[in-house]
């Protein structure tokens, strides 16, 4: 049975950024998110094995993981510094907003990967499409 591999790949790169926007009090920025994204960014690319030929691709990856990290980030401190002072309805227009910026990271992160996806070898795909397969299953609760 063939795997759905890119829409999976592609939520599983911007939940690899997500941790490093993860909110751990409603009114408090995250810990230093770029140091956690760039651990992150290391972490995968040593995962991956990423060789110097695929650096390009890569690199063209990471700095579109950063740049979603940042547009997360400044969502996020633009709606803290309002939010004991917004009401039910401009919560929820918030939240949609956020929606919004993550729709727009995947659309700069899908056709990034894309293209490191296909200078990958078999086995970097092999264990990328394992690797993102397993955590998207964790957060649908399959494993």
């Amino acid at each position: 049975m063939p795997r759905p591999t890119l829409p999976i790949l592609a939520a599983v790169l911007m939940l690899a950024a997500a941790p490093a926007l993860a909110q751990p009090a409603p009114h408090a920025p995250p810990p230093n998110p770029t140091a956690r994204v760039d651990a992150r960014i290391a972490h995968l690319r040593a995962k991956l094995g990423i060789t110097k030929t695929e650096l390009p691709e890569w690199n063209a990856v990471a700095g579109v993981m950063r740049q979603n990290a940042a547009a997360m980030q400044h969502a996020w401190r633009a709606r803290s510094a309002d939010v004991d002072h917004m009401t039910a309805p401009q919560i929820l227009e918030s939240y949609r907003h956020f929606a919004r910026v993550h729709v727009a990271a995947l659309d700069r992160l899908v056709p990034a990967f894309r293209h490191l996806y296909a200078v990958l070898t078999p086995a970097q795909r092999s264990r990328v499409d394992d690797m993102f397969q397993d955590r998207a299953a964790k957060h649908a609760g399959h494993h």
